[in-house]
């Protein structure tokens, strides 16, 4: 073929395979949906990298560093009390925070709590019994300095003429008031 013939025909290709076989031109896309999901895709990335650091990055487990005082006369006190105060984390990052609460609140949701039943899930079929002590004949007596009068006030501790109530976490304790020989009944 003829290099003249071959120019003619070259006449009739469409100007976009042109464009696209150009080694010069910038490859940049004018479809703006494209752009708007490519966008989208690197923030969603760049959220996901961002959570993965915060889930699971770990706590510190080792007390705080204390060499700022190393020339004060007081460094070895300092460096016990450090030791001794310091308490570990209960969890090693944030995922397992984020797992025991997840749990606490799906096995509440399990045991009734809830779907507004009227029984309380893990109650004891009947009241425990206190070495056989009567508490019926009790008399509650006031120890919290309530700020309304004539309302009472939720407390961990609770007294009457004869018993100490105490609230520990989920447990009802009661004590006898008997001065040295107070017991847990």
């Amino acid at each position: 073929m003829k290099k003249r013939e071959w120019y003619q025909n070259l006449n009739l290709a469409d100007d976009n395979y042109l464009d696209e076989a150009n080694p010069n031109a910038r490859a940049v896309p004018t479809n703006k949906k494209y752009v708007i999901k490519c966008v989208l895709a690197a923030a969603a990335c760049f959220a996901l990298v961002m959570c993965n650091f915060w889930l699971f990055l770990p706590f510190r487990n080792t007390p705080p560093d204390v060499s700022r005082y190393k020339n004060s006369p007081y460094y070895g006190v300092i460096q016990k009390l450090n030791v001794l105060t310091w308490e570990k984390p209960k969890y090693n990052n944030n995922f397992e925070i984020v797992k025991d609460t997840l749990s606490d609140f799906l096995s509440f949701e399990e045991k009734g709590f809830m779907n507004n039943s009227d029984a309380i899930p893990d109650a004891p079929a009947e009241a425990p019994e206190f070495d056989g002590e009567n508490t019926g004949n009790s008399i509650y007596e006031e120890v919290t300095d309530n700020q309304v009068e004539g309302i009472i006030e939720a407390d961990r501790i609770k007294r009457s003429d004869k018993y100490i109530y105490y609230l520990d976490d989920q447990t009802l304790r009661v004590f006898s008031i008997a001065g040295l020989d107070s017991k847990e009944l």
